[in-house]
């Protein structure tokens, strides 16, 4: 626990050296320290820190001791996508080991994060505060295939932006390559065309509540005529009501501030607020479905820049500090909760010399 610990008290004191030491371009510089900082505690873990990780290593040796033209069979056997699993024999080819995959999967997923963070966050600091304090960085050490598939999204979101839907498309279907769950990014295409209104609100919420009233009915009808019956063990009681309360109260409070016109005039809001929505549709979801509570994280990532970029906008300096020591001490709780539960199998955390 100490490491993680030890993280968020880095990624806090850095920007203020920094900025007392007057560098230039110390935003670059702040960003390449703290994602070097996480790379490292990802790719010197033991193979005991992440649930699942003993099972992506000892899949990773078997593909590695097997013909690329019989991989197919690791597709029926593990449901594992083509594009993870020639990733992992072409790591194997290169001549790497077991701790090769964990290095470049870690590098891979920490450096995507990074640079979404460097281009889109307005406060670095509080979107690496968000990465740790709300598991991102603790699940990406777990779900390894799924956050490569996320890191691979984040991407297009470049796309969406200049409304580029071939190139969008591209980068969504490579992602399903390595975990089919990314097809569901595909939703947020015609969602970030929508204005946020109150006609559209109202809907939407219509919607969720549905879900909320007829989720398992829904969930078993869809499942069974599309077959994909192996998921039916999934419906049943499922989890997500502390993250469910702070994704609608800020959507909530950020509406507010625009309404109130508290928040100078920011349009990439919208996409982000469209992302938490979905995220809240998956959320309420996750409540009868245990598996919607993954597909969750892809739209979570709003998060890690919505927040910051609300708190820069505020025009009000009071409420700035007001905002920033809330934002601080808040998820500290989910942070707390998460690790006790520890579901993600990363405390206490064991380096590989160890």
């Amino acid at each position: 626990m100490a490491i993680y610990i030890g993280s968020l008290i880095l990624v806090l004191i850095k920007p203020f050296l920094l900025k007392v030491s007057r560098i230039k371009k110390s935003k670059l510089i702040y960003v390449v320290i703290v994602g070097f900082i996480l790379f490292f505690i990802s790719a010197v873990r033991d193979i005991q820190v992440g649930t699942d990780l003993p099972v992506y290593v000892t899949r990773f040796n078997l593909i590695s001791n097997t013909s690329g033209f019989d991989l197919s069979y690791f597709n029926e056997r593990w449901g594992f996508e083509y594009g993870f699993l020639y990733l992992n024999k072409a790591l194997s080819l290169i001549g790497g080991g077991e701790r090769f995959f964990i290095i470049f999967t870690s590098g891979f997923i920490i450096s995507s994060f990074t640079i979404f963070i460097y281009k889109y966050s307005k406060i670095p600091w509080l979107s690496f505060y968000l990465f740790i304090v709300l598991y991102f960085f603790g699940t990406s050490l777990n779900l390894i295939r799924m956050f490569i598939a996320i890191s691979i999204c984040l991407t297009s979101i470049n796309y969406l932006n200049h409304n580029n839907l071939y190139k969008f498309s591209l980068v969504v279907t490579f992602a399903s390559l390595f975990h089919t769950t990314a097809i569901v990014f595909f939703i947020l295409y015609p969602l970030s065309k929508i204005k946020l209104n109150t006609k559209y609100l109202i809907l939407v919420s219509g919607l969720i509540l549905t879900l909320g009233l007829l989720g398992s009915r829904i969930i078993n009808i869809v499942l069974n005529v599309f077959g994909y019956q192996q998921y039916l063990s999934y419906v049943g009681s499922g989890d997500g009501i502390t993250m469910l309360i702070l994704l609608v109260s800020i959507i909530l409070l950020t509406l507010i501030l625009k309404k109130t016109n508290n928040l100078t005039e920011d349009n990439g809001l919208n996409l982000l607020l469209q992302m938490l929505i979905l995220a809240v549709g998956f959320n309420v979801l996750s409540l009868q479905l245990t598996f919607a509570a993954r597909v969750m994280w892809y739209f979570k990532t709003a998060l890690l820049i919505l927040i910051p970029n609300v708190i820069a906008n505020l025009k009000s300096n009071d409420i700035k500090g007001i905002g920033l020591f809330l934002v601080i001490i808040s998820p500290l709780i989910y942070f707390n909760i998460m690790s006790s539960a520890d579901t993600a199998g990363i405390v206490p955390y064991i380096f590989m010399w160890e």
